[in-house]
């Protein structure tokens, strides 16, 4: 089992549409971390397994597909930001307490064209980041 299915079931009670906007919310925070710089990225997530936890968030992008929500052209970016991130070599998700461990994780060149990939996502989906704050905004 996935970590998208997992967390769907953690979700328990909520409603399909519910469930989506929160997924898709924590998969957009994360994808925010991801596009900054490590020792921003690592001071966002609070210093403590940074590689690891924005791995696992990063990877809750694949409930949001195949939900009729997005166009093609998201499902696709989105899904190949996913497959950046998990082949990310081990040696860069190793457990890493305090600021500096984790800088020197989130600073391996692998997470360089992730990040980049995260800056592009990002514009890309300005538009549905938008209508999943206004979901909130109204329910």
């Amino acid at each position: 089992m996935n970590w998208a299915s997992r967390n769907e079931e953690s979700l328990g009670t909520m409603d399909a549409e519910e469930k989506y906007h929160q997924i898709f919310l924590e998969f957009s925070r994360a994808l925010r971390s991801l596009a900054m710089e490590a020792d921003q990225q690592c001071e966002t997530q609070g210093d403590f397994n940074v590689a690891q936890e924005l791995k696992y968030e990063i990877l809750t992008g694949g409930y949001v597909i195949g939900k009729g929500k997005l166009d093609e052209a998201e499902e696709t970016a989105i899904a190949a930001v996913a497959s950046a991130i998990a082949a990310v070599p081990d040696s860069v998700l190793t457990f890493a307490e305090g600021h500096a461990a984790n800088v020197r994780n989130m600073q391996h060149p692998a997470w360089t064209p992730i990040r980049a990939g995260a800056v592009l996502l990002l514009d890309l989906l300005e538009p549905r980041i938008a209508q999943n704050k206004e979901y909130f905004e109204k329910h």
